[in-house]
């Protein structure tokens, strides 16, 4: 999970160069990523909590929205 954490950051990091982001937005993204990663490592540990379920819904919702 390192290296695709490393690619990640440099994924940002480029977005932030090409878009213009400013710092606001760019500290938006990065606590969004952060919260994330720390889901994907409840998710490895078996270790859910109640406020993870709200996430997974709303990444249904919009997977069923592109669809």
């Amino acid at each position: 999970m390192d290296g695709r954490n490393e690619r990640i950051g440099e994924a940002e990091q480029e977005l932030g160069g090409e878009l213009g982001r400013d710092e606001a937005e760019l500290a938006q993204l990065q606590a969004t990523l952060t919260r994330l990663r720390e889901l994907r490592r409840r998710i490895a540990s078996g270790e859910l909590e109640p406020g993870d379920l709200a996430i997974f819904d709303a990444l249904i919702e919009e997977a069923m929205e592109t669809m």
